[in-house]
C-alpha cells in the first residue's frame, strides 16, 4: 500500500486567531468538563490544570479518571445528558452558577454527545455569562448526524464510501444483494466506534440491521446507515475554527483499533495529512465552523481522502494531539475567553496508548495474524505515552474502577456499555459470580498470593518503573500520600497493609471473573458451533 502522505513530518500550525490580543487568561477563571469518564477529559482537565485553571469536573457515574486527577479542583455528579437532557442542563447550570459565586470567568468544555445538546442550549448559559466555544446549533446537528453529514459532503463536493439509507426493513431485504461487501452498520448518533458492525453478506446485513434497530430501540426516522468499504488506512484529522477560519489541525493515524476493524483508535501516531485537511476546510468552513472538530478518513495516499464521519467535540485520539503539541483544550479554553491562540510546531515524534485495550489490540493482531508475533505487534507500544497513567498524577489510574464495576455486574463489558451508550441485553453470565469470587474462598486466596508476587516484582523492578503495571500495584501507596495518611506507627502500618491486602483480592476476584467469562464464552462458541 502506498504511504505517500502518511508518514510523519514536522509542520507548523499557524495561528489566525487576533495575534494582537495579549490578554492574559485570568487566574481565577474555571473551566467545567463534562463527561470526566472519557479519557479526553482527562487529557483537558491536564492540560488546563497544569496552566493554573481550576478545573471542575462532571459525569453521571462515579469513580471517573478526571475526578482522580490531581488537576481537578472538584468533581459532580449530574443526570446523564442523553438519558434526561433537561436533568443535565439543570444541573450544569447549578455548577456555573456556583463557580460565579467564586469570582471569575466560567467555561464549559464539553466532551462528548452533550456537546450538540450545549450547542443548542448556547443562550441559555451565555445569559448566565457562561463562555462556550461551540459550533452552531444547525452545524453541530448537520455533521453528527451521519445521513445528514453525508448528504451535506456529496453536496460539497467530498468523496465518501457508498452510503444507503433505508426507511424500513423492506428496502433492506430489497437492496442487501446489491450491496457491495464487507460493508459497515452504523447508528445514526453514535460515537467512538459504538453501533458500528462489520458484515459480510446480505444474510448478515439483515440480520444486523434488525438487531440494531431492535437493541436500541429506533423509529424509522433513526435507522442506521449501510456503508461500504474504502480501501486505505484510517486517518483522523482534527482542526480547530474561528468562525469559519481555520487556526490549527493536526493528523494522526490509527496504529491499532479495539475491537478490531470497527473500534475506535488505540494506539496513535501523529503524520502529515495536507489533503485530508484541505477536505475538512472545504467541509466545515461554510458552516461557519466555530470550535474543535474530528473528522475520520479512510486513504491510501494517493487520490483524495474518503471521509467516514465527522465528531464535533473533542475527541478519543485528544491525548496524541497534546503530545504532538497542538493543545486544543487549552485552545478552546481561550477561544471561548477571545484570547490569542499562539500554535506550537507539530512535533510528529510522540506516540500515544490506550491503557489495557491498547495491549488487547495488539494481541489481536498478533493472534489474527496481522502481525508476525507478539513481539512485533507490541514493537509500537515502545516510549508510546499511556492516556492516562503519568508519574506525576497517578490517580485517575482508578478510574478504571467503574469499567470493572460494569464487569462485576453485567458479566461482560464493551465500549457501549463504558460510555452509556448502551445497555447491557442478555449478558451472559459465567459460571462462577464475581460475589462468589469476591468471598472468602481457597481459589481467591491463591490468586491473591500469586498477584501480591507480581505487584512486588513490579513495583521493585527498575526495568518496570513508570509502566502501568507499576502505577497499578503502587496505586494503595499513592492513596495513602495523597488522604496524607500516617506515615509512621504500628497503627498505620497495619492499616495500610489491610487496605493493601484487600484491594488486591478485589484485583484478583476480578481477573478471575474475567477468566471465568472467557471460559463461559469459549465454552458457548464450542456449543454453537457444534449445533451448526
Amino acid at each position: 500500500m502506498s504511504q505517500k502522505g502518511l508518514t510523519p513530518r514536522r509542520t507548523a500550525a499557524t495561528s489566525l486567531l487576533h495575534p494582537e490580543r495579549t490578554q492574559e487568561v485570568p487566574v481565577n477563571a474555571t473551566a467545567i468538563v463534562t463527561y470526566a469518564r472519557g479519557w479526553p477529559a482527562l487529557a483537558a482537565t491536564r492540560s488546563l490544570g497544569t496552566r493554573g485553571v481550576r478545573v471542575v469536573c462532571g459525569d453521571s457515574v462515579p469513580w471517573t479518571p478526571s475526578s482522580f486527577s490531581r488537576h481537578c479542583a472538584r468533581s459532580f455528579r449530574c443526570p446523564d445528558a442523553r438519558e434526561d437532557p433537561a436533568g443535565f442542563l439543570a444541573a450544569l447550570e447549578e455548577q456555573v452558577r456556583r463557580e460565579q459565586a467564586r469570582g471569575g470567568e466560567v467555561v464549559l468544555l464539553p466532551v462528548h454527545a452533550e456537546t450538540v445538546l450545549l450547542a443548542e442550549e448556547r443562550a441559555r448559559f451565555e445569559a448566565l455569562g457562561a463562555r462556550l466555544a461551540l459550533p452552531p446549533a444547525e452545524a453541530a446537528r448537520r455533521v453528527h448526524d451521519k445521513g445528514a453529514l453525508a448528504e451535506w459532503a456529496e453536496a460539497r463536493g467530498v468523496a465518501t464510501p457508498p452510503t444507503h439509507r433505508f426507511a424500513s426493513l423492506a428496502k433492506v431485504y430489497a437492496a442487501a444483494h446489491s450491496v457491495r461487501y464487507p460493508a459497515f452498520v452504523k447508528l445514526r448518533t453514535a460515537a467512538a466506534g459504538v453501533g458500528v458492525e462489520k458484515v459480510c453478506s446480505p444474510e448478515e446485513l439483515v440480520r444486523t440491521y434488525r438487531r440494531l434497530i431492535e437493541d436500541y430501540g429506533l423509529d424509522a426516522a433513526d435507522f442506521p446507515l449501510v456503508q461500504e468499504f474504502a480501501p486505505g488506512e484510517d486517518l483522523c484529522v482534527s482542526v480547530l475554527y474561528e468562525r469559519g477560519r481555520l487556526v490549527a489541525s493536526h493528523a494522526y493515524r490509527n496504529l491499532r483499533q479495539f475491537p478490531r476493524t470497527t473500534g475506535a483508535g488505540v494506539l496513535r501516531e501523529t503524520t502529515h495529512a495536507p489533503e485530508a485537511v484541505e477536505v475538512a476546510d472545504r467541509l466545515l468552513a461554510p458552516l461557519a465552523w466555530h470550535g474543535v472538530a474530528q473528522l475520520d478518513f479512510r486513504w491510501d495516499g494517493s487520490g483524495t481522502p474518503q471521509l467516514i464521519e465527522v465528531n464535533p467535540r473533542l475527541f478519543g485520539g485528544l491525548t496524541q494531539a497534546v503530545a504532538a503539541g497542538v493543545d486544543y483544550p487549552w485552545l478552546l479554553f481561550r477561544l471561548a475567553l477571545g484570547r490569542s491562540c499562539e500554535v506550537p510546531r507539530v512535533d510528529p515524534r510522540p506516540r500515544t496508548v490506550a491503557p489495557v485495550v491498547g495491549l488487547l489490540a495488539s494481541a489481536q493482531a498478533a493472534a489474527t495474524g496481522e502481525e508476525p508475533s507478539l513481539r512485533a505487534a507490541l514493537a509500537p507500544h515502545r516510549g508510546a505515552r499511556n492516556d492516562v497513567w503519568r508519574r506525576d498524577d497517578p490517580l485517575p489510574v482508578l478510574g478504571l474502577l467503574y469499567p470493572l464495576a460494569l464487569l462485576f455486574e453485567h458479566g461482560t463489558l464493551s465500549t457501549a456499555l463504558v460510555l452509556s451508550e448502551a445497555r447491557a441485553k442478555g449478558a451472559a453470565v459465567a459460571e462462577r459470580g464475581w460475589r462468589e469470587l469476591l468471598r472468602p474462598n481457597a481459589r481467591t486466596f491463591l490468586a491473591t498470593g500469586v498477584v501480591f508476587l507480581l505487584s512486588v516484582f513490579c513495583t521493585q523492578a527498575s526495568a518496570l518503573d513508570g509502566t502501568l503495571l507499576d502505577g497499578l500495584f503502587s496505586l494503595p501507596a499513592a492513596v495513602a500520600t495523597r488522604l496524607s495518611l500516617p506515615p509512621e506507627g504500628p497503627a498505620a502500618y497495619a492499616l495500610f497493609h489491610l487496605a493493601n491486602f484487600c484491594f488486591l483480592w478485589v484485583l484478583a476476584a476480578g481477573l478471575l471473573r474475567l477468566r471465568e467469562a472467557a471460559r463461559a464464552a469459549r465454552s458457548r462458541a464450542r456449543l454453537a458451533g457444534g449445533a451448526s
